[in-house]
């Protein structure tokens, strides 16, 4: 039987997965529709500030302990805060670059760029 610290190791790297995985079909879901009409970008500025902020915690710690193993001796922390960072920089291109205000403001006024799911009300 695996030790209590063994199975608490094996679910923060199953975290570290699911982290990735969690954010892939907004990513693809983004890009089918060229478009992130109707997606909030706050909730990414939010994840990208925890992310630096974890980031910087993990720097400041390893510098101020004068041993830099502190990023290798916490890899899934480590690793966490770079996908993070990785997919808010993949959202925030994808929201304020290639699908950005002209396309959003064009969509909005013009009723007839919405497909016909978007025209139906949702209840009959």
């Amino acid at each position: 039987m695996l030790s209590l610290l063994v199975q608490m190791y094996a679910l923060t790297y199953a975290k570290l997965l699911l982290t990735v995985f969690k954010y892939i079909p907004q990513v693809v879901a983004n890009y089918r529709r060229e478009s992130t009409l109707g997606w909030s970008v706050d909730q990414v500025l939010l994840d990208a500030t925890g992310g630096v902020f974890s980031l910087l915690q993990v720097l400041i710690d390893s510098s101020l302990q004068a041993d830099w193993s502190g990023l290798t001796g916490n890899p899934v922390k480590f690793g966490l805060a770079n996908i993070s960072l990785l997919f808010d920089i993949i959202f925030l291109v994808q929201h304020y670059v290639l699908y950005g205000a002209v396309k959003k403001a064009a969509a909005v006024n013009d009723p007839a760029s919405r497909t016909s799911s978007e025209r139906e009300p949702l209840l009959r």
